[in-house]
């Protein structure tokens, strides 16, 4: 009889715990927010045992209706460089070649030119007022940057000689000044060095020495008025660096500016200059507009990099990319270049005698890398870094 009682207990206590696991199997799941934590659960930890901060998301910034209708693109990959070469036309540089797109109609198809080189590293362009082109670039397996002058419509390529160190064009394109400069990278005996200021015409042709003259490979020259050849050094917020004016005429070189993190800009005319400085280290940095005269004409509320503006040539009018957060702790203009941070654009028309600026693109969506007007100003183009398109926008005239 006993024996029979503990087998009916035991039976009871198999029963039990089979039921028990049932019920967890099959017990219906409790509503919760998904990827949410269960109450009471430990945060999750690096580590180290601390608890890992769950970032906030940032916002989407998406454009309206209205300015999706306005904004088409002309052409898209990756962008090195590019102008206007018509009124309706547009060329530009990518790592496998040379490009030319129509957008005038409504899809646009880039034709690819042949010009028996591809610029793999292009440093920078500077159009001329006579349809050439001036490019400066790293060769595949150089060192050194080089020259040369593509022409718009023959698509002719001519090389300037390697020991240019920096260029550009007079303000009526007929005419380069460059920096010479033959020093070679490692000491070698009884080498005499050369380095000048030098002129050359629009063909390459009619060299000649304006002064003797030495300074640094990466100065940058700028010929915006016949009187005047601006020469500044490579900007950096770290060290305070001096702008020097050049006469070509009467060989005479004045002081024009000095800062830290210098970046000097001037429209066509050479009448209005976008003068970008900081204070010690990058920090506090500026953006005013100034005359050739050295007056400052205002300081803009909204800052950006003079790169990101382009000059109207029939108006006092500046279209800017300009972020909707300026990063006040980065060291400018040197993290930005380096690729530290990114930031998010909108573009704005700047009048430059109120300094009032207008909103044409609200929508903070682009990171610019280059930006333009066609011939005939009715058109802002613009390459997003974020987006590897070439935009094309309508002017409100």
């Amino acid at each position: 009889m006993k024996n029979k009682i503990f087998i009916i207990i035991i039976a009871l206590i198999c029963l039990g715990i089979v039921v028990f696991f049932l019920y967890r199997i099959f017990q219906p799941a409790r509503p919760s927010e998904e990827g949410a934590l269960p109450t009471g659960a430990p945060l999750p930890t690096d580590v180290y045992g601390s608890p890992i901060a769950t970032p906030t998301p940032l916002p989407t910034v998406t454009l309206t209706p209205e300015e999706i209708s306005k904004l088409k693109i002309i052409a898209s990959g990756e962008i090195l460089a590019f102008w206007p070469a018509a009124t309706t036309t547009f060329q530009y540089f990518t790592p496998d070649g040379f490009w030319e797109v129509d957008y005038s109609i409504s899809s646009p198809q880039p034709q690819k030119k042949d010009l028996g080189i591809n610029f793999a590293n292009i440093l920078g362009i500077e159009p001329s007022k006579i349809g050439k082109v001036l490019i400066k670039y790293v060769a595949s397996g150089a060192t050194q940057a080089a020259y040369s002058v593509l022409d718009i419509q023959s698509r002719q390529l001519k090389n300037l000689d390697p020991n240019i160190k920096t260029a550009t064009w007079s303000p009526d394109g007929q005419n380069i000044i460059f920096y010479y400069s033959d020093s070679p990278l490692y000491y070698q005996e009884n080498f005499k060095e050369s380095s000048y200021l030098g002129q050359i015409d629009k063909n390459l042709a009619n060299k000649k020495t304006l002064i003797n003259f030495k300074a640094s490979s990466d100065i940058i020259l700028d010929w915006p008025t016949t009187t005047a050849v601006y020469i500044s050094q490579k900007p950096s917020g770290y060290v305070s660096q001096t702008v020097l004016t050049f006469d070509p005429k009467n060989k005479i070189f004045k002081p024009f500016a000095e800062g830290n993190g210098l970046i000097l800009k001037w429209n066509t005319l050479g009448n209005y200059g976008l003068l970008f400085t900081t204070a010690e280290n990058g920090k506090a940095p500026t953006l005013k507009l100034i005359n050739k005269d050295q007056v400052i004409l205002g300081t803009f509320p909204k800052l950006t990099l003079p790169g990101k503006c382009v000059f109207s040539k029939i108006e006092p009018v500046l279209y800017c990319a300009i972020p909707s957060e300026f990063n006040s702790n980065a060291v400018w203009p040197d993290d930005y270049y380096q690729g530290v941070f990114n930031q998010e654009e909108a573009i704005y028309k700047i009048n430059l005698q109120s300094l009032e600026a207008q909103p044409i693109i609200y929508s903070a969506v682009f990171e610019i890398q280059g930006i333009d007007l066609n011939s005939d100003e009715s058109m802002l183009v613009f390459y997003d870094k974020t987006s590897g398109n070439l935009y094309k926008w309508e002017l409100s005239k």
